[in-house]
């Protein structure tokens, strides 16, 4: 089974925009007037003119990536447990809406590889960062904390295992409504300070 590449990275950039949309709306219905000041404060994402080249699109996509985690940190760092509730919320709900979506524009029949290509494809990952990979037949999910110049809030290493139990609900719930008659089973190999690499198998199930 293939997709075209421009076809994956347009999918993934409407799925990246939703999910900052609705970050920002759910904390602001939340918190009201009190989250604006940090929902309108400008971020890393600047607008790029033309889109018609991949790179572009991917550093686009990027730059979505670090806003939201961004947006994330503040939040946990201003408003504590009751932040952290409404991202898994969220993330779970983007997870499961845009797995749907994904079935119903590219309605093909999956096998467990392609199911595994699709999901490290459509991830949003970070560079060096937060990313999956298939190597050996094996699909890990790289989860580290992110380096001084990685351009993301000081304030990452504080909620580290909140953000990969956040991601997580992600990925479960995208890949249960991506591939219907799959499930992903998500087990972590290595888990320290600094890194939590999970093994993710894709299994066929209800």
């Amino acid at each position: 089974m293939t997709f075209d590449k421009r076809d994956i990275i347009d999918f993934k950039i409407s799925l990246a925009k939703d999910l900052e949309k609705r970050i920002k709306m759910g904390y602001k219905s939340q918190f009201r007037n009190i989250v604006i000041s940090i929902t309108s404060m400008p971020k890393l994402y600047k607008k790029i003119k033309t889109a018609n080249d991949v790179s572009e699109d991917i550093q686009k996509l990027e730059c979505i990536s670090k806003s939201i985690y961004n947006y994330l940190l503040d939040m946990f760092d201003v408003f504590g447990d009751n932040a952290v509730l409404n991202a898994k919320r969220i993330f779970e709900e983007n997870g499961v809406k845009w797995g749907k979506r994904f079935y119903k524009s590219f309605n093909k029949s999956y096998n467990a590889s392609d199911v595994k290509r699709l999901i490290k494809e459509l991830y949003l990952d970070l560079k060096d960062t937060d990313y999956i990979s298939i190597s050996n037949r094996q699909t890990n999910w790289i989860f580290r904390k992110p380096g001084e110049d990685s351009g993301l809030s000081r304030h990452s290493s504080i909620y580290f295992n909140i953000l990969y139990e956040i991601k997580s609900l992600w990925l479960q719930g995208f890949i249960k409504s991506m591939a219907p008659g799959y499930v992903g089973v998500m087990e972590i190999l290595e888990e320290n300070e600094n890194q939590i690499t999970t093994n993710i198998t894709i299994k066929e199930g209800a």
